[in-house]
C-alpha cells in the first residue's frame, strides 16, 4: 500500500472546540466537503483551504462558526474542483486569533482513485481515502473483535483511534 506523508501544523495549546467529523465526496463535477464540531466555544470561523500537493495551501473560502456546545454540521461544495487530484483541509479560527488545522483530505476527478491509509504509523487520527461513500468502515484488534465502526461520508474520511493502544489492526 501506498502511504502519503503528510503532516499538519498543529498550535501548542488546545483550541475549546472538537472536530468529530471531516469528510469529503465527489458529487457530479464538484466536491462536498462536510464536517461536525462539538463544544465550539470562543470558536469564529473555519477557512476552507485546498491544494494541488497536499503541501502548499490556498484559502477557498470562510465558513462561520455558530460557536455553541452543541453539535454542529457544516458543508462547502468546491464546484470548480482542481483536475486530477486535489486536497482540503479545515482551518479552525478561534477568536483569540489563534487557529490549528484538521487532517488533509485527498479527492481524486482522475479514474479510480486509490486505497490509502495515512500516515502510518498512526498516533491519533487516521486518514482513508479511496473509499465509497456510505460503506461501513471496522477498526479490528488482532483475535478480530469490533473496536470501532464508522460510516463514510464520502471518499475520504478520519478516524481517531487515539484511546487505542500501539500495536497491529486490522482495518475492514
Amino acid at each position: 500500500a501506498q502511504v502519503l506523508n503528510t503532516w499538519n501544523s498543529i498550535c501548542s495549546t488546545v483550541l475549546p472546540i472538537n472536530l468529530v467529523d471531516f469528510a469529503a465526496d465527489k458529487q457530479n463535477s464538484s466536491v462536498v466537503l462536510k464536517w461536525t464540531t462539538e463544544t465550539e466555544v470562543n470558536t469564529s470561523h473555519f477557512e476552507v483551504e485546498r491544494s494541488a500537493d497536499g503541501r502548499n495551501f490556498s484559502k477557498l473560502t470562510n465558513v462561520s462558526a455558530n460557536n455553541n456546545a452543541v453539535r454542529n454540521s457544516y458543508s462547502f461544495s468546491d464546484r470548480q474542483p482542481l483536475p486530477g487530484t486535489g486536497f482540503y483541509r479545515i482551518k479552525i479560527q478561534d477568536i483569540d486569533a489563534r487557529s490549528r488545522y484538521s487532517n488533509i483530505l485527498k479527492i481524486s476527478f482522475s479514474g479510480s482513485q486509490q486505497f490509502q491509509i495515512y500516515p502510518n504509523p498512526v498516533n491519533d487520527v487516521m486518514t482513508i481515502s479511496g473509499i465509497k461513500s456510505n460503506v461501513f468502515v471496522k477498526l479490528l484488534n488482532m483475535q478480530g473483535k469490533e473496536l470501532l465502526q464508522k460510516k463514510s461520508a464520502g471518499q475520504s474520511m478520519t478516524m481517531d483511534i487515539s484511546k487505542y493502544p500501539s500495536g497491529l489492526y486490522i482495518l475492514q
